[in-house]
């Protein structure tokens, strides 16, 4: 094996373990609280933004052995063992990916359930909030106009 497919079928290999990482971190997701959930998907993006850079790596790794391409794109089967290599683990790598994808629906409801949440209980604090404020100035506005009174009195 030539060193452009060395190459290759290392970034894959590390592609697929940060798939798995994403698949991973993905289905913990549904037992996070919302500032774990914030972090979740901050490190999702930042696994996802690594394999894009992979993704452009092996592009032109691919640009120097146009054979491999349709290995990895399975347009074309595996004739050797070699070429197996190729095929199986871009095959394994598709299969990661999909499942990922099959669980974004939930996931996004869940996230946006727990917004809602968030949402709820600021404005829950906000009445809250008001209602104090306004018990507060109410309070205040009595004790001046007691103390005009009295001050009013002496004179």
């Amino acid at each position: 094996m030539n060193m452009v497919k060395e190459k290759i079928l290392s970034l894959l290999q590390e592609k697929q373990r940060i798939f798995l990482e994403i698949e991973k971190i993905s289905e913990k997701m549904f037992s996070l609280e919302v500032d774990e959930l914030i972090e979740t998907v901050g490190q999702r993006q930042e696994l996802l933004d690594e394999i894009q850079n992979l993704d452009s790596e092996i592009r032109r790794c691919c640009d120097e052995q146009p054979d491999i391409r349709p290995l990895l794109n399975h347009t074309q089967l595996a004739n050797t063992q070699e070429e197996k290599m190729f095929y199986d683990l871009s095959l394994q790598i598709k299969a990661t990916a999909n499942r990922i994808m099959q669980g974004e629906e939930e996931r996004e409801k869940y996230m946006n359930l727990k917004k809602q949440e968030i949402k709820e209980k600021i404005e829950k604090l906000n009445r809250t909030g008001q209602a104090s404020a306004k018990r507060y100035h109410q309070v205040i506005a009595a004790g001046i106009e007691e103390a005009n009174k009295k001050f009013s009195r002496n004179f």
